[in-house]
């Protein structure tokens, strides 16, 4: 009599199949789901905080969302038109898709939006989910579209760190008193650059035009954890004229309170012109040149309105010529270019025109070549933001899946099922055996 002979005629009666089938689903569901409960309980329980959400340059197109984690990690948000869609995901501005720096600071820029639409969004960190500490999601409004125009230059300036080496990817927060404030990020030489045009009222959301006279305050924070606070006005800050060293407070005001104003009308310096477009232009090129005269070596400030604006500073040549070429196609429709420069007295002086892109048969193609570049990279439209509680903890976990993945398939959807499965596989192997 062989071993398996006597082990089966030595064991008592066996279940049948059919029903340890139904034991083993039953107990299953059973541990499934205690298991699976169990598990988003303790890890809820773990809480996290960040400690400043700022929605910022906020346009009717676009908007930046800055947050400061409690120690360097990855970050990334999900957004969305309805609450309970909350499914776009943007990735940290510094990060590429497959791979995720870690930040102390982070800043995503969040695009293709809607004007006068709403937006929720959660802020994803460390695999943890923030909201408000009421459970909310995060939340703001674009605004709409709107012809309200500024002559203020771009706020400009430079960062440096302790040994007097420019301070790259802080961010640089603009506020004025009443309005959304604006943002921009430093670049590896420190400098940044933030048009003063996109101001917006935080009640009504409506756009302001702002004088140069104007209260503002700058804050800069670091992957350091070193914090700069600049007090003065807005003619103070086009451009900021001190050497900024990260971590100390300066106060821009010492130059008392006169400013120059800028003169919008009655030019009669032929010297400062903006040649090309012309007034109402009708252009068929998507990215049309734009150049014009100042002051030999003169810094000319370049804005640019259309859906998104961009703005630079470009330096005029020894001829006094300067130009700018746009680093994205425009849309179709109407668009207007301002530029500020210094005449020979020192007094700005602004000007304006107006073109259409009529069509697209020359699509990406400059027209006209550039006689020199900008001293500081063009940046996107800047403007509001919606400020929340310091305090923010986490509402739910998120699994350590890529947030490329997150977007693309809906596979945690489906853990519960496949957690199901494998105990009942599980479950009917041991009968097999036995």
């Amino acid at each position: 009599m062989s071993y398996s002979q006597l082990y089966l005629q030595n064991k008592g009666p066996r279940v049948p199949v059919p029903v340890a089938a139904v034991l083993v689903i039953i107990l299953t569901v059973v541990f499934g789901r205690f298991f699976l409960s169990n598990n988003t309980t303790s890890t809820r329980a773990s809480k996290k905080t960040v400690k400043k959400v700022e929605v910022t340059n906020v346009s009717p197109y676009q908007a930046n969302v800055f947050w400061q984690s409690e120690s360097p990690e990855e970050g990334y948000i999900f957004y969305g038109e309805d609450v309970a869609e909350v499914k776009n995901i943007a990735l940290d501005d510094r990060d590429l898709s497959e791979t995720k720096g870690i930040y102390l600071n982070h800043y995503v820029t969040l695009r293709n939006l809607k004007p006068g639409q709403a937006y929720f969004f959660k802020i994803v960190t460390n695999n943890q989910v923030i909201a408000k500490p009421d459970g909310s999601l995060f939340s703001f409004k674009t605004p709409v579209l709107s012809s309200t125009s500024s002559t203020l230059k771009p706020a400009n300036g430079k960062v440096l760190k302790e040994n007097l080496s420019g301070q790259e990817n802080a961010i640089v927060l603009l506020y004025v008193e009443g309005m959304y404030p604006l943002s921009a990020m430093t670049k590896s030489t420190g400098e940044w650059l933030i048009p003063l045009n996109s101001f917006y009222d935080q009640e009504k959301l409506e756009s302001r035009a702002l004088s140069e006279s104007q209260k503002a305050r700058i804050e800069i924070f670091n992957e350091d954890n070193k914090n700069t606070v600049l007090n003065g006005r807005l003619a103070n800050l086009a451009p900021v004229t001190t050497t900024i060293v990260v971590g100390k407070s300066y106060d821009l005001n010492d130059s008392g309170d006169q400013v120059l104003s800028a003169q919008t009308s009655n030019i009669n310096n032929k010297e400062i012109d903006i040649i090309y477009p012309v007034e109402g232009a009708l252009i068929p090129g998507r990215a049309p040149l734009i150049k014009g005269t100042a002051r030999p070596k003169a810094q000319v400030f370049v804005t640019v309105n259309s859906r998104k604006t961009f703005s630079a500073v470009v330096a005029a040549d020894l001829d006094g010529l300067w130009s700018y070429a746009l680093p994205e196609s425009l849309e179709l429709g109407n668009h207007t270019v301002t530029i500020t420069t210094k005449d020979r007295n020192g007094k700005d002086v602004s000007m304006t025109r107006k073109f259409v892109i009529i069509a697209n048969d020359y699509e990406g193609k400059v027209l006209g070549e550039a006689s020199g570049s900008p001293t500081i990279a063009a940046t996107s439209t800047p403007a509001p933001t919606v400020t929340a509680a310091p305090t923010v903890v986490v509402t739910e976990p998120v699994s350590s899946i890529t947030p490329t993945a997150l977007m693309n398939t809906g596979i945690t959807d489906f853990f519960p099922i496949i957690g199901g499965i494998s105990f009942i596989v599980v479950g009917l192997g041991f009968l097999l055996v036995f």
